[in-house]
């Protein structure tokens, strides 16, 4: 099963992501899959950090923004 892409969310859209679990851009995006998140993870870079918004009650706006 091939794991979603992490998409890019502008820094002026921070608000959106604020609440989810996040780790540092230098993190390995694979490790953390692996050990904490899931495969099929929904992952989002914005700025200098990468959050996990699968659970996130604003996934579809946060989705929106980030294409």
């Amino acid at each position: 099963m091939k794991s979603p892409r992490t998409l890019y969310l502008r820094v002026k859209h921070a608000a959106l992501v604020s609440d989810c679990a996040s780790f540092h851009r230098t993190g390995s995006i694979i490790g953390m899959r692996r050990k904490f998140y899931g495969m099929a993870a929904q992952l989002v870079r914005c700025g200098s950090y990468i959050y996990n918004v699968t659970g996130s009650p604003l996934l579809r706006s946060i989705l929106n923004h980030a294409r």
